[in-house]
């Protein structure tokens, strides 16, 4: 119950006393005890560091779920305002094509409201940002600051991994269509 209880009190300390959005950690694979309490405290996996397991907490509290179908508006609504949102990502434009592709794409809400959105669909096992346009990209809001989009990033990787996609092709904007 110590490690619990030390592991809360550092949380706390960093999201609301240092105003730290993200914390990592690393442990070696053997310790599955801390391994089992830090997923208890949501850290996730991100990869190893030499021999050890690198492990990330968003502490930005950046909520991410897949788009279901009648969000149309909302998303429509955040990619027309958001800083490299183009008329490419309107769903009107993105749905056209929906019967040939399999859209898996994310929303990622901070305190209930749309900060980025990711366009991607299924293929083959892999995540593409989007076969149907010619780039897809993490669209994101004016206000989403550096350490938020990589958790974002984070984040996204993370649920494609654990919902059992192998790759993830991610198509960037240009950056000449960003506002």
């Amino acid at each position: 119950g110590l490690g619990y209880e030390i592991l809360e009190k550092l949380i706390n300390y960093a999201t609301y006393t240092l105003n730290l959005k993200s914390i990592y950690l690393k442990v070696i694979p053997e310790n599955i005890r801390a391994i089992k309490l830090y997923k208890k405290f949501g850290f996730l996996e991100s990869g190893m560091d030499g021999n050890k397991i690198l492990m990330f907490k968003n502490l930005a509290h950046i909520e991410l779920r897949r788009y279901v179908d009648g969000e149309d508006e909302k998303w429509n609504n955040f990619v027309s305002s958001c800083k490299n949102g183009l008329f490419l990502f309107n769903r009107s434009y993105m749905d056209y094509h929906s019967d040939r592709f399999i859209d898996h794409s994310l929303v990622f809400k901070r305190k209930g409201k749309i900060v980025a959105v990711f366009p991607a669909v299924e293929e083959n096992g892999k995540i593409v940002s989007h076969s149907g346009l010619t780039f897809g990209s993490l669209l994101m809001a004016h206000s989403l600051r550096e350490v938020e989009v990589l958790s974002c990033f984070e984040e996204l990787k993370q649920y494609y991994k654990e919902n059992g996609f192998t790759e993830i092709i991610y198509k960037c904007i240009p950056s000449i269509y960003h506002r």
